[in-house]
């Protein structure tokens, strides 16, 4: 009787403790089968107490892991340790345990509780923490530690992987070998001192680009992002990380020299060029010409705006007749600008700007003579075609009347001198005609 009341306690106890801990509670015996089962090993493993109880330790773990188990109950005896396993759910999938082991000893029985914790989450933040560290400390980015509120800029800490990056050894920041001041490029250092005042103590963090010298003595080109970190309103501690960027310096440096040149270029032209932004429609770029024709400050305008003086695209914009598909390819076009009231000759082109944009680039020719002129040789051959019709009509109609009378007295016989007479009237006015054709300009009798 007090045996049973004893176990009756002893289960008791057991179960409050479940209740109250976070983790699975599993008892097994020395030989691994399961004697007590509670609800959040059911919720870990998928098993329910009438399907686990009596089965083996072994079934929840992987294999490997499960042939260990009797050995790890050997050790228990004598005080094991937490320790991680794989765990095997009933579905199959397997999952991170870490098992922490202790004896219950019960006259001559012992008895093995087993706290067993899932530590996927665990795990996978362990993992993200070491991917974050290998990140900076042997990624790009080099992190650094600077003290506060003395003339120099002592360096607390610095990653190792500035050795690799910049051929400094950390240590010699840290012993005060080298000072953070001394790498940097003399004509950038009272500039990013007096930045890190001011947007320290107004922001709490900033942003710079300046210049430092590696331990070759090569420049180089970086990005410095830092925060501060305060105490009783004072700043104490400058916490950054500072990023390579001399290789995007001397793109943009290449860049710009490009986009000068094709500047040079385009201003060398005479006929008016401009290129605008194909979403925005901003003016990016107009060459001299161009200005000349409608102000000189019209870049980073609308394009509809100064060249059609409309509030909106135009309607007949020939952005999807080079862009998309049609990429690269000319698209040549006339029209007359309402604004000056001349005519051009467009020849457009999607191209690549040095910024990396897609662009529109426009070159107008003026062809407004040409089209006067086309217009003027229009009316002359208009002109011409009535002169000749007129003509002809003036022509042929005495000549045709000369005909038939002559034919009339050849066809009679007699009385033909009034039909003669006929014939020679309209014959003189033939030559009437002719006369005034040759000596006025006139097409009159």
């Amino acid at each position: 009787m007090y045996e049973l009341e004893n176990r009756r306690k002893n289960k008791k106890n057991v179960r409050e403790a479940s209740e109250i801990t976070q983790e699975a509670i599993i008892i097994t015996d020395t030989t691994g089968k399961i004697i007590f089962w509670d609800g959040k090993a059911k919720k870990l493993f998928g098993y329910s107490k009438r399907e686990i109880i009596g089965k083996s330790m072994d079934i929840l773990l992987l294999k490997k892991h499960g042939e260990k188990y009797m050995k790890n109950i050997e050790e228990c005896r004598y005080g094991g340790e937490a320790r991680e396993v794989t765990g095997v759910r009933k579905n199959g999938d397997k999952f991170p345990l870490e098992v922490s082991f202790s004896c219950w000893r019960k006259g001559d029985n012992i008895y093995v509780i087993n706290i067993v914790k899932d530590i996927t989450e665990k795990k996978k933040l362990t993992e993200e923490l070491r991917e974050e560290r290998e990140l900076f400390i042997e990624g790009p980015v080099v992190v650094f530690k600077w003290k506060a509120g003395e003339k120099c800029i002592p360096v607390e800490y610095v990653s190792p992987n500035i050795k690799k990056i910049f051929g400094y050894d950390a240590r010699d920041f840290i012993n005060e070998k080298i000072r953070y001041e001394d790498i940097v490029h003399p004509e950038d250092l009272e500039r990013i001192s007096s930045e890190a005042r001011l947007y320290g103590e107004k922001y709490g963090y900033f942003e710079q680009e300046y210049r430092i010298i590696d331990a070759n003595g090569r420049t180089r080109w970086v990005q410095d992002f830092t925060i501060t970190r305060k105490k009783d309103g004072k700043i104490i501690y400058y916490y950054g990380y500072v990023i390579d960027i001399t290789r995007r310096k001397e793109l943009e440096k290449k860049l710009e020299e490009e986009r000068k040149q094709l500047v040079s270029i385009f201003n060398g032209i005479d006929e008016p060029i401009y290129v605008s932004d194909l979403t925005t429609y901003d003016i990016l770029f107009a060459n001299k010409t161009f200005k000349n024709l409608f102000g000189k400050n019209i870049v980073g305008k609308k394009c509809y705006r100064i060249f059609q003086n409309l509030h909106m695209p135009c309607e007949f914009c020939v952005n999807d007749e080079i862009f998309g598909k049609n990429f690269g390819k000319v698209h040549i076009w006339e029209f007359q600008n309402k604004r000056n009231n001349r005519w051009y000759r467009c020849i457009d082109r999607g191209i690549i700007w040095p910024d990396g944009r897609k662009v529109r680039l426009g070159i107008a020719i003026d062809i407004t003579d040409k089209v006067e002129a086309e217009r003027k040789m229009k009316e002359a051959l208009e002109k011409e075609r009535e002169f000749k019709l007129r003509t002809a009509h003036y022509f042929f109609n005495p000549i045709a009347i000369a005909k038939g009378y002559l034919q009339l007295a050849i066809d009679e016989g007699n009385d033909i001198l009034p039909k003669i007479e006929r014939a020679m009237y309209a014959i003189d006015r033939i030559e009437k005609v002719i006369k005034n054709i040759t000596q006025r300009g006139e097409i009159t009798e």
